[in-house]
């Protein structure tokens, strides 16, 4: 699901798009981890950020 730009603020800010790479970039470097697993965790769980880092943080604690 593609990001829509004309939604700006709250809302928005609870989505994450694999699809914009300055999104997948900013939470790569927030959790520490690899962009390219940011973006296979994001096609995995969906758009959803608060599911997204969960699994992300998941991950680091197990060792990925």
């Amino acid at each position: 699901m593609a990001d829509d730009k004309s939604k700006r603020g709250n809302p928005d800010r609870k989505l994450v798009s694999a699809n914009e790479h300055y999104e997948v970039a900013a939470l790569a470097r927030k959790v520490q981890l690899p962009q390219p697993l940011v973006k296979n965790v994001i096609n995995q769980v969906g758009p959803s950020r608060a599911r997204v880092v969960q699994k992300l943080e998941t991950m680091k604690r197990n060792g990925r």
